[in-house]
């Protein structure tokens, strides 16, 4: 294969997906030396990702946006020791003129690769984090619900390559997916959140078709609607009040958790570094939330940056009649109430459609594609 840009970013993207699900293996997360050394590998994949950017055919505006985003980037990745934020920016503008699907592909490849090792170390019983609840294993990585994630993510990805009809084969595929997550990993949100997929992608275009504006207006004020649920909860639960109580339990405990981490951290203009105490509440304590995550990590300007990449990913997928992208960056913020998933560039990949693959709208302006007459 020739080694040109193009060739670089796709690798560099492939690579960006197989360290972001390698460093959830239980064998790796759990060795400081290990994960050091993936560390370096992420820094110097980012610095591949930065030789893939071109700027040749881009407008001032572009560029200027661009360079924007970058340093938003660069400040939130010093305010809160994560460069989360810097690096979906820059897989998102390296993507920029490339097919959507094709990413998918190379996201994909990534993120099996690292499965079939940590599944490989499990069966070496090299990576084994024990019995979860409920019996569960969790099939090399550190949790069964991060299992479930990954093999979420993994069909998310698959589901993406078409927005045709659904094969006989991605049938298989999705059940054997609700399957494993129900009885191997008995991950009860990771298996609804593949069961409602074919559901919402066979409901969308009957709702949109129609061309009823308000419906298009609530779909892409999604995540303001579930971000504001979220943070209404967060900051006025009440552990007296009994609806709050029913709700915390439903959603395991996470209410009780992020109303926690809300009063001892905060918020701010640009974020912060969150170091958790993980056993400060009844022995148990974690943020898994995207919407408080963000807030948290990134602040008030990280959020209307990640809220409004969602809107825009949201209006985008309705006016292309992306079906298959629109039903996943639906679930993917859904399930953002109860995982950090929507905040990564890879399991909240959908966002990487901003970068106007298909060369037909650029900034809201349509232009011609190469073979229109």
């Amino acid at each position: 294969m020739k080694l040109n840009k193009r060739t670089l970013k796709l690798f560099a993207l492939g690579l960006l997906a197989f360290l972001h699900t390698a460093t959830r293996i239980y064998a790796i997360s759990s060795s400081n030396v290990v994960m050091t050394i993936i560390q370096y590998f992420q820094y110097a994949d980012y610095l591949l990702l930065l030789g893939g950017l071109e700027v040749k055919g881009y407008r001032a505006k572009e560029l200027g946006l661009y360079a924007l985003l970058g340093v938003v980037g660069v400040v939130l990745t010093f305010t809160s020791g994560e460069a989360l934020f810097l690096c979906a920016i820059l897989a998102i503008i390296v993507s920029k003129k490339e097919n959507y699907e094709e990413i998918c592909k190379v996201l994909l490849k990534g993120t099996t690769i690292a499965f079939a090792l940590s599944v490989l170390l499990y069966i070496l019983g090299v990576s084994n984090s024990g019995v979860s609840r409920r019996d569960a294993i969790a099939l090399g990585f550190g949790h069964p619900n991060v299992c479930g994630s990954v093999i979420t993510t993994m069909i998310f990805l698959y589901f993406s390559l078409s927005d045709k009809k659904y094969r006989k084969r991605q049938w298989i595929v999705l059940i054997a997916g609700i399957l494993v997550n129900l009885f191997v990993l008995s991950s009860r949100t990771t298996a609804v959140l593949l069961v409602l997929l074919p559901i919402i992608k066979w409901l969308l275009p009957k709702i949109l078709k129609k061309q009823n504006r308000i419906i298009k207006v609530i779909i892409c004020l999604l995540p303001i609607l579930i971000f504001t649920a979220v943070m209404y909860i967060t900051i006025n639960f009440d552990y007296t009040n009994p609806i709050h109580y029913e709700l915390s339990q439903m959603l395991s405990g996470r209410p009780i958790l992020n109303h926690y981490n809300y009063q001892q951290f905060g918020f701010k203009w640009l974020g912060r570094r969150i170091e958790i105490d993980y056993t400060a509440l009844q022995g148990h304590n974690t943020i898994d939330c995207s919407y408080l995550s963000v807030l948290l990590q990134c602040g008030i300007i990280g959020t209307v940056v990640f809220l409004l990449g969602y809107m825009l990913t949201l209006y985008k997928s309705i006016e292309k009649k992306k079906y298959s992208i629109l039903a996943v960056t639906i679930l993917i913020l859904l399930a953002g109430i109860m995982e950090n998933s929507a905040l990564e560039i890879v399991s909240g990949f959908p966002l990487i459609y901003l970068a106007d693959l298909d060369g037909t709208y650029e900034f809201g302006r349509r232009r011609r594609k190469k073979n229109d007459s």
